[in-house]
């Protein structure tokens, strides 16, 4: 897999956020969440349409774009819709912790999907899991 390939996969989840950051510049705060729920909609269609079922990780886009919009709807203010990346990153780590912590490496096959398919070998294994354990202690210090 290319690193085009792999950076478009990574950025398309952050897509409704920097269209709703944007169109927040232009329209009021219920309509660039709408607009940012519809793009996070399509993109769930074209993920079904493409791979015939349902990508979890665009259903929880779509479902934290919803459940924060309708807060920050209600209080009127749009820091909630922005807190969507914490709350992935705690989502995240959650995942990092099940892998490192647990006999159910799921960042690994979840990880494995992105690959096409390319299985890792031993020594990339390892690396991984020194990567992961790495990278838990930094976003349990950055959230």
């Amino acid at each position: 897999m290319n690193r085009k390939t792999l950076l478009k996969n990574l950025v398309s989840g952050f897509l409704p956020l920097l269209i709703f950051i944007a169109a927040d510049e232009f329209f009021g705060l219920v309509i660039s969440l709408s607009i940012a729920l519809t793009v996070s909609c399509v993109q769930l269609g074209i993920t079904y349409y493409r791979e015939k079922k349902l990508d979890k990780f665009a259903l929880l886009d779509a479902g934290l774009i919803l459940v924060l919009g309708i807060v920050s709807t209600l209080f009127n203010n749009p820091i909630f819709i922005l807190l969507k990346p914490a709350v992935i990153e705690f989502v995240f780590l959650i995942m990092i912790g099940v892998t490192l912590f647990s006999d159910n490496p799921l960042i690994i096959r979840m990880s494995q999907r992105y690959m096409g398919g390319m299985e890792l070998g031993d020594q990339q294994l390892e690396l991984m899991q020194r990567m992961l354990y790495v990278m838990f202690w930094l976003f349990s210090a950055h959230i």
